[in-house]
């Protein structure tokens, strides 16, 4: 069975399939649909997740151990498989036979672009024939609004057809760009405001400047000695504290959920998948781990949740200064021992 990205929300309302083949060169989208895949599932009670990805040297052995073994109290599973590379021939029938014996559980293939000779593999033909294939294309500019629109849609928000048409125009068919500047305006507009034109234009003149990324960014790869001037001229720029405190809040958060995790044993990779970390955090997150422990990093969120309450006023303080030392601390300059 073969269906467009397009029809993926209509299939999720129905009987959902034991294989699901996401092949494509456009990562965003093959991210979205895997995503929206694994929370339908989840939604079912599946909860036991098994992420693997698969590059040139990946042991196919292993792979097949793990299908042959039952999930723990013999519940259905996600098998999440993530192709960097098509695979040779071992790999071919490692997946012929993977496929065959996971097709009690939940099967999710994300692959590069199929082209003509890879649909005539074994494992290709045998996903398609018990499961459904999701091609994924680059989406043109002139549809680009509409997928905006629908992107917003899917967290429950509303984007106006003005802003999404400059957002289009803005980030020339870049969808992790498009998706970046969306997730910022989530992060500072309430549920039911409609993020409109007006504010995107500003948001996107902000760019132009430093921003509170970057900022997080510098603080998380270690690189304090240039935090005080930059969070100055944010300053200037009159970037509202209460966002910054948000965003101080959300990261020390993910690199304490994420330090737990691994040391409970699961993978790298597995975690910052689970965590929605991609690659333009994960060298900064990287450094932040071998920084502090997991306990040290709740220290941090407590103090970043204290730095909200300075920024609304139900604490004393003063906000620039505290949130310069927060900064520092998460740089690992030496103010304070976690």
């Amino acid at each position: 069975m073969q269906l467009n990205l397009s029809q993926l929300d209509q299939h999720l309302q129905q009987n959902l399939k034991s294989v699901y083949l996401i092949s494509g060169d456009e990562p965003m989208q093959l991210i979205d649909a895997a995503d929206r895949l694994r929370l339908s599932i989840r939604e079912k009670g599946v909860i036991d997740w098994e992420l693997f990805h698969i590059g040139k040297s990946f042991d196919w052995g292993m792979l097949l151990q793990k299908s042959a073994n039952m999930s723990l109290f013999g519940e259905q599973r996600i098998m999440d498989i993530r192709l960097s590379v098509m695979p040779d021939k071992v790999g071919q029938q490692a997946l012929e036979q993977f496929i065959q014996n996971c097709l009690t559980d939940y099967i999710i293939i994300s692959a590069p672009k199929l082209a003509k000779n890879h649909q005539n593999h074994k494992w290709v033909k045998l996903a398609i024939q018990t499961g459904v294939w999701i091609p994924v294309w680059p989406v043109e500019i002139d549809k680009l609004p509409h997928w905006l629109i629908q992107l917003a849609q899917r967290k429950n928000r509303i984007l106006s057809q003005e802003a999404a048409v400059f957002l289009s125009f803005q980030v020339q068919g870049n969808l992790l760009a498009a998706k970046q500047e969306l997730d910022k305006a989530f992060l500072m507009l309430e549920d039911d405001q409609e993020i409109s034109l007006g504010f995107l234009q500003q948001q996107v003149a902000d760019n132009s400047k430093f921003t509170l990324w970057d900022l997080i960014a510098l603080s998380l790869t270690g690189e304090h000695s240039v935090i005080p001037e930059i969070l100055g001229k944010l300053r200037q720029e009159k970037i509202a504290p209460f966002l910054i405190a948000k965003m101080l809040q959300k990261e020390c958060f993910d690199i304490e959920r994420a330090s737990r995790l691994m040391k409970e044993g699961q993978r790298k990779e597995q975690v910052f998948n689970q965590l929605q970390i991609w690659m333009p955090r994960q060298k900064g997150v990287n450094k932040a781990l071998g920084r502090y422990s997991a306990q040290g990093w709740q220290k941090l969120w407590v103090r970043a949740l204290k730095l909200e309450k300075v920024a609304v006023g139900l604490e004393k303080g003063d906000f620039w200064d505290d949130c310069c030392d927060q900064l520092m601390l998460m740089a690992g300059a030496p103010i304070w021992k976690h």
